[in-house]
């Protein structure tokens, strides 16, 4: 008696899984037929099933080819020095290099090239200054010129400061000066502290100098780039406000 109702059990599955495989055989081929009539009509695929195994040979086929044109094209041109110092292939094929020489080790100390972990990080205010002399800025508030929230002050300018113990204080910046603060720009600030429910108002000015050189290498095809290299633009990344993203251009 048992074997018999296996038996049957097991028949009885079989049908099933003939028919399922039935159905889906039948699916394939209503979607191929669907998919010929569509490329000939002209109508766009919207879907994987319609992509006929002709048309992903062709397509990588197309692949190939232009992996074949980039090879040649990579082979003829000359690569970017990979030292500092080279010039750097801004809008080619080829990759950049970004780190700087070790320095020679003589008897009598380290020569050139920049040494690394000799420089400690800025703290928040003067009194945590690394070795460098370098610190961020608390920007001050002013609380009287608009009631009921801090109102600050900040101008962009152009400056000069030493970035490593290895190098002069010669090296070019853009940034914000804090106007009731010292006026003078720091690398990284200042930094507004703000309270939560309480308004912040900031006026930036402009205050770099006119028709003064930029300089970093700047693509003008970029839109607005061409327009000065006083420009500059603002932005605020996203946050909980009525308005989230915000950007504004200042001129000069």
């Amino acid at each position: 008696m048992l074997n018999w109702r296996f038996t049957k059990r097991l028949s009885q599955l079989t049908l099933v899984s003939t028919v399922l495989l039935v159905s889906v055989s039948q699916g394939r081929a209503q979607t191929q037929s669907a998919s010929q009539a569509s490329s000939s009509a002209g109508t766009p695929c919207t879907t994987m099933r319609c992509v006929t195994s002709a048309q992903r040979q062709a397509a990588a086929a197309r692949a190939a080819a232009r992996r074949t044109a980039f090879a040649a094209q990579k082979a003829v041109r000359p690569a970017a020095l990979p030292t500092p110092g080279g010039t750097p292939d801004y809008f080619g094929i080829y990759p950049n290099y970004a780190n700087s020489p070790l320095p020679t080790i003589t008897a009598t100390g380290p020569v050139g090239g920049i040494r690394k972990f000799v420089d400690t990080l800025p703290g928040l205010g003067p009194q945590n200054a690394n070795n460098l002399g370098q610190y961020i800025p608390v920007a001050v508030k002013d609380t009287t010129s608009y009631p009921g929230s801090d109102y600050y002050q900040l101008a962009v300018v152009g400056y000069a400061e030493q970035m490593h113990s290895d190098l002069p204080a010669t090296t070019q910046l853009r940034g914000y000066a804090d106007l009731a603060g010292d006026g003078k720009a720091h690398y990284l600030g200042p930094i507004i502290i703000a309270q939560k429910n309480r308004p912040v108002r900031v006026k930036f000015s402009n205050q770099i100098v006119a028709n003064s050189s930029y300089f970093l290498p700047v693509d003008t095809s970029i839109m607005g780039a061409g327009m000065g290299p006083t420009r500059f633009q603002l932005f605020r990344e996203p946050c909980r406000t009525p308005s989230s993203w915000w950007r504004h251009s200042l001129d000069q």
